[in-house]
């Protein structure tokens, strides 16, 4: 399969001391020519081969997929200083080229009528062929090739276990489960302050379902696990994050209205 997003031009803000201008009036030197704060598009060709498949007479099923990502003038989002003001403005970078590697593999099986477990593991290799731009303040060339992806972790799992029983007027489920993610930084520009550890999460919750009524007791991040969902390194003055929900434990009701 191919991907496509398409080009344009930048359309953050910078900010100096009289608030702030449109950056799209301002570019960045790339490759042979001066753009101003314009970006190219983006692809990507995506290849898999895998295997569907079901054991223990037909109670469990396995899948496996290998994949492999090509991306061309990937879109990437960095702060870099504005040579007309000083000032530092968000600009959209394209990444020359850009791959992934991976494999994926998942199991369901029903262990009896009542249980059912999800098992998921899956490993991801990402490397930069090519990404740099020059600097319009200092005229020297920038590689980040040596950079990690952002939010890309090399290992990833899943324990999703669930127990339910019918009752008279419907059913009623347990779930639990537990999710890691390896260790990755969250900005493009791999700040050391934005890097996740391996993250630990743990949800769960109790469902009763009546008719077209479900009555849900849910409990999110219960290991009330520290971390970034994504952040943005200004160049390397400081940095912000939005961090990962705290533990939140709640209630929901859901009418399915149906037909």
């Amino acid at each position: 399969t191919q991907g496509f997003k398409s080009g344009g031009y930048g359309s953050f803000w910078i900010e100096d001391s009289n608030g702030g201008v449109p950056a799209y009036e301002t570019g960045i030197r790339q490759g042979d020519g001066y753009l101003p704060g314009k970006f190219n598009p983006e692809t990507v060709d995506s290849y898999e081969i895998g295997m569907k498949t079901s054991y223990w007479d037909g109670r469990g099923n396995f899948d496996i997929t290998l994949f492999m990502y090509d991306y061309q003038d990937m879109q990437v989002i960095n702060y870099v200083e504005v040579e007309e003001t000083g000032a530092f403005a968000g600009r959209v970078l394209n990444v020359g080229e850009t791959e992934g590697y991976g494999v994926e593999a998942a199991t369901t099986v029903a262990l009896s009528d009542n249980f059912t477990l999800y098992l998921s593991v899956g490993y991801l290799d990402t490397e930069y062929d090519s990404f740099g731009y020059t600097d319009l303040q200092s005229g020297q060339e920038v590689d980040f090739s040596y950079l990690e992806f952002r939010r890309a972790p090399d290992l990833t799992g899943t324990v999703d276990a669930t127990y339910e029983w019918p009752t008279a007027s419907g059913r009623i489920w347990v779930r639990g489960a537990y999710h890691y993610l390896g260790e990755h930084y969250v900005n493009v520009t791999n700040a050391p302050e934005l890097k996740n550890d391996g993250q630990h999460l743990l949800d769960a919750s109790v469902n009763w379902e009546i008719n077209d009524l479900r009555l849900s007791l849910f409990g999110r991040n219960l290991s009330d696990e520290d971390g970034y969902t994504h952040g943005y390194d200004v160049a390397g003055l400081w940095s912000y994050a939005a961090t990962r929900p705290p533990r939140t434990i709640g209630a929901e009701v859901v009418w399915n209205f149906g037909e």
